[in-house]
């Protein structure tokens, strides 16, 4: 059986089948351990993907019962797939992972009515993401209150960090239009917005806009998208991710025939595998990454120079274990050539943020942090930039404790920038 054929299944008994063939065909080689991150930081056999897939069977088999310890070492994982890469096997190990965290969420005994009603109100945020952004804007107040205040003494770094810590990268943003119309051209391409994305990040979707239509392409925004899904998933909330998938392909069969872009990296990898859970009409295959969609379509006259200029270049796992577009954002930035392009190196190949373990897990997430921090620190470099959102609130939120002035934006945000000065030449 191969990961494509792991469907969605509304019975228990059918995703414990699914979960015991996948793993089967584990053959326990261990050449996925150098390339996982929490095994690199803990030598522990139960933080490897080979040691997940046997608790995972074991969960499905019945030799394990749901506990709050296993519902930890499953939700350790950061499902940055570097080990797929490795798997002589191609076992679908993310698909396995999300799997098994369902699994176990369906098989707890106990669950509270805090856990209740905060992931009622995460399935609606995610389904209705508009309202991520009005958030934005009322904690806008908040946010600047807080922004001088984020400093924390040395101490209080090492043990502690909440959402709080993250509001200077919220920045307010008003409603889309449906359409950015480009005169006199029948190119087109549909954007997806993301949950989180439209709630902090909207310059960057603005930027997006602007360097498309700059390049010649009419950008399309269908109303009713959602959250792309990967949040809810990769948390066991398998059936409310469906609704958020379901949603999408509805709101993008509006523009059938032209390619959707996104910008967070972690969206793409979950818009690619809609197909492994139900039929998409198609939409999987129209995804393609904003930076590889951008350097691919650079118009042959287009003539664009950049001032002098040193940047360091950081991969998100995310886009670093899809190896069509792992290149695409230093393909991009090389068509300047002022540009001195540093790439973030670091043992993990994984910054820690990881959706909310940033949020959950200080020392894990803190741990993979510090190596590209200190690259960062070293380096000096005047801007940072990177093509997932949680890897950028990660890194800015590192560099604001540190005390370093240096803005992190995703790659295409610096083009817009270049484009905006040759503009005004």
């Amino acid at each position: 059986m191969t990961g494509n054929s792991m469907k969605y299944a509304d019975s228990i008994q059918t995703d414990k089948d699914l979960i015991l063939a996948e793993a089967g065909r584990c053959v326990a080689c261990g050449l996925c351990l150098p390339h996982c991150p929490t095994y690199q930081l803990t030598q522990v056999e139960a933080e490897s993907p080979r040691g997940r897939i046997s608790l995972i069977s074991a969960l499905a088999s019945g030799e394990l019962e749901a506990s709050d310890t296993l519902e930890r070492l499953l939700h350790d994982c950061l499902l940055c797939r570097a080990c797929e890469n490795m798997c002589p096997s191609s076992v679908s190990f993310s698909m396995l992972m999300d799997k098994g965290r369902y699994l176990h969420k369906c098989l707890q005994k106990k669950r509270s009515f805090k856990e209740i009603t905060a992931n009622k109100l995460i399935d609606f945020l995610f389904r209705h993401p508009e309202w991520l952004r009005i958030a934005a804007q009322i904690t806008s107040p908040i946010n600047t209150l807080y922004r001088n205040k984020t400093v924390k003494t040395y101490e209080s770094r090492q043990t502690e960090r909440t959402a709080l810590d993250y509001l200077p990268s919220i920045k307010p943003h008003r409603r889309w239009k449906d359409e950015y119309l480009v005169e006199n051209s029948r190119k087109q391409v549909s954007l997806f917005l993301g949950c989180v994305s439209r709630g902090m990040d909207g310059d960057t979707l603005d930027d997006v806009i602007y360097v498309l239509n700059t390049i010649g392409y009419s950008v399309t925004i269908p109303a009713g998208q959602a959250c792309c899904g990967a949040l809810s998933l990769h948390a066991g909330r398998e059936k409310e991710s469906l609704k958020m998938m379901q949603k999408n392909i509805l709101a993008f069969e509006t523009t059938p025939s032209s390619p959707i872009v996104y910008t967070a990296s972690g969206c793409g990898s979950s818009l690619g595998k809609y197909h492994d859970y139900l039929p998409d009409n198609g939409l999987s295959s129209r995804i393609d990454e904003v930076c590889q969609f951008i350097y691919a379509h650079w118009p042959e006259d287009m003539n664009v120079t950049s001032r002098k200029m040193k940047i360091l270049l950081h991969t998100p796992c995310s886009l670093e274990n899809k190896p069509a577009n792992e290149s695409a954002p230093h393909k991009m930035l090389g068509k300047f050539e002022k540009i001195n392009l540093h790439l973030s190196s670091s043992a993990y190949h994984c910054c820690g943020a990881s959706g909310t373990k940033m949020l959950v897990d200080f020392n894990t997430s803190n741990a993979l942090r510090d190596p590209v921090l200190n690259q960062i620190k070293m380096e000096q470099p005047e801007i940072v930039v990177t093509s997932n959102l949680g890897c950028a609130l990660h890194l800015a939120e590192g560099l604001r404790q540190a005390q370093l002035d240096i803005p992190v934006k995703h790659p295409v945000s610096l083009v817009a920038d270049i484009f905006r000065e040759n503009a005004q030449d």
